[in-house]
């Protein structure tokens, strides 16, 4: 199995035993779904991989779980951390949106040998307008707490540099996988960069957080 497919599960692993080592800073209830979320992702990512270079199966289908289960989770995040309704409403609308989307995507358009990206892209978007919303509370509407001291600010930071990153590679890579497969492929460096840097925020948000900042933004 080549390192870049060895690569990414192992950063996802390394997190959640950061995470759970971690696990004493957080509420209950949100350690227990991001720590699901952390498993869930890790298998998706073993099991992704197994298939592909073991078996010589798709993996497209097992991708397109992983782009709805992310989508939610981070999109929990979000709600979680802010208490203003209007943001929360928002927040609402676009997961009902995204999961539309993404079920009209999966079911009439996605084929099983190329990956259709739309629904990600609308997700990517969506979660780096809330991220940069998110990053505004914590360095302008919150005076009372240090932000580098809160999981959520960091998290956020590592979406915003997430999903900016994916944007232009998730919006060419339908037509560059029509036109030029090989180059569309190859671009993927991209998202893992730009994923690894996600990983490396939350780890380094749950190394700073302090219990004291569990607070929601206004």
């Amino acid at each position: 199995m080549p390192l870049r497919e060895i690569y990414f599960p192992a950063i996802i692993l390394i997190t959640l035993l950061v995470f759970i080592q971690a696990r004493r800073k957080f509420g209950l209830s949100f350690f227990i779904l991001f720590i699901l979320y952390l498993i869930t992702n890790f298998l998706i990512e073993v099991s992704s991989s197994i298939l592909v270079h073991y078996y010589e199966v798709g993996n497209i289908p097992i991708y397109n779980v992983s782009i709805l289960l992310e989508g939610f989770a981070f999109c929990y995040i979000f709600y979680y951390v802010n208490k203003s309704l209007a943001i929360r409403k928002a927040i609402l609308i676009y997961g009902i949106t995204f999961a539309c989307f993404w079920i009209i995507n999966f079911c009439f358009i996605q084929k099983n040998d190329s990956l259709d990206t739309y629904s990600y892209l609308f997700s990517s978007v969506a979660l780096a307008a809330f991220s940069l919303i998110t990053i505004y509370q914590f360095v302008f509407k919150n005076s009372f707490n240090n932000p580098f001291h809160n999981f959520f600010f960091w998290t956020s930071i590592g979406i915003l540099f997430c999903y900016l990153g994916n944007i232009p590679y998730l919006a060419s890579f339908n037509i560059l996988s029509i036109n030029n497969w090989r180059t569309a492929v190859s671009l993927n460096i991209i998202s893992q960069v730009v994923n690894s840097i996600l990983y490396l925020m939350i780890i380094i948000g749950v190394l700073c957080h302090r219990p004291e900042t569990n607070y929601k933004l206004g």
